[in-house]
């Protein structure tokens, strides 16, 4: 890829949707399984993160990426599920867990060059890093956080709340739309609001029995 061609992140799209999506993942014992599937998504004549993601490791089989998912708040919790570029280009499932009570969560995908095993406590990709040579971005995206989703677990359900058309409307919108939640945590949703602000990431979504998440790039027959 030339410097000059990457254009940045696709915005979210401002139809889509940005409501919970409930799904009931059964609980074994005092936890939730959930699988999570990382899709590659073509998208016409603009890089995404597949395109930077492929320039970071030394082979396709390098397992220098980190699924997370990490609690909101006072409560320390944390799923972590290595993956490569093989990984998500083969569309493989990533088996996590949740504990069954109620909470928040961040899921997080972030290079972990570091070797820190998480990545909630990493600085976010920035913006900037599309304007930059292959070198550029490569350096910049070490132990960097580069996409992110909201997960809210109540009464054994698990909600994923897309990223799609975020802001303070839709986080009014939301709270009022989603219904049986108790004790709804403000703080929680304003936290993860700025963070999909600034990495502007495609929504995940239900797919089956697994949590899709799309991993944008630009399309080999774009010329």
């Amino acid at each position: 890829m030339k410097a000059q061609n990457h254009t940045g992140r696709r915005k979210p799209s401002k139809n889509s949707d940005s409501s919970s999506q409930k799904k009931v993942f059964f609980a074994v014992g005092d936890r939730i399984k959930i699988s999570l599937r990382p899709k590659a998504v073509a998208q016409w004549c603009k890089p995404g993160d597949l395109d930077l993601l492929r320039l970071i490791p030394t082979t396709n089989t390098e397992k220098i990426f980190l699924a997370t998912l990490e609690s909101f708040g006072r409560k320390e919790y944390k799923s972590v599920s290595p993956l490569s570029v093989n990984d998500i280009e083969k569309s493989l499932p990533l088996h996590m867990e949740l504990p069954a009570t109620d909470g928040d969560y961040g899921l997080y995908f972030c290079v972990d060059k570091g070797k820190s095993g998480a990545c909630a406590n990493k600085t976010l990709l920035a913006s900037e890093i599309w304007r930059q040579s292959d070198e550029g971005m490569r350096k910049l995206a070490q132990d960097k956080i580069f996409y992110f989703q909201m997960l809210i677990v109540r009464s054994g359900s698990v909600m994923v709340v897309p990223s799609g058309n975020w802001g303070k409307d839709s986080r009014t919108q939301l709270m009022d739309s989603v219904d049986g939640l108790m004790n709804f945590d403000k703080e929680n949703l304003e936290k993860a609001d700025a963070i999909i602000q600034k990495l502007r990431p495609s929504p995940a979504g239900i797919v089956g029995k697994s949590i899709q998440v799309p991993f944008p790039y630009n399309n080999g027959r774009c010329s």
